[in-house]
């Protein structure tokens, strides 16, 4: 069910400062490549901009040096519906592959020092995943320890 009219560019300024709040101090490069994007999609609102918002947070929170990417493409698909595709990508430290389905748990920190270190209460990526399943998206998590991470989301959309 597409609920509504989104425009793009007004849902990732809607994230921007957010983000733009939690790197205050960390000074990170972060940018946004809107290139190949529609202007406007049909889709659930509240789920893609928590999508948007958590793995973006996220990126944020956990990367100490270096740049925040986010990427947002239009791509044809070879079913009747287009999607588009929603990519953050970090210079952080990574997770580790065999922690990467305890991460997706709720109320999880992958570690006792994560707890204290960064904030929050680990539910980020819970609730990007349950988004995902709500928009019948796809979740593809490329990460190792020390190399960063990138998550990459597909949605289907209404034109």
């Amino acid at each position: 069910v597409f609920e509504e009219e989104i425009e793009l560019a007004e849902l990732v300024a809607q994230v921007i400062p957010g983000l733009d709040a939690a790197n205050a101090e960390k000074h990170l490069a972060i940018s946004v490549d809107m290139g190949g994007a529609p202007t406007l999609v049909r889709s659930r609102r509240r789920a893609l901009r928590a999508i948007l918002s958590n793995l973006a947070s996220n990126a944020v929170k956990f990367t100490e040096r270096g740049a925040v990417h986010i990427a947002i493409r239009g791509l044809p698909s070879a079913t009747l519906a287009d999607e588009i595709e929603i990519e953050v990508s970090d210079t952080g430290p990574g997770i580790d592959p065999e922690l990467l389905d305890a991460a997706l748990e709720p109320w999880r920190q992958l570690s006792a020092s994560s707890a204290r270190r960064y904030r929050g209460i680990g539910l980020g990526l819970t609730v990007v995943r349950r988004n995902v399943e709500a928009l019948a998206a796809s979740l593809d998590i490329q990460t190792s320890r020390g190399q960063g991470s990138r998550f990459t989301v597909r949605v289907p959309i209404g034109q």
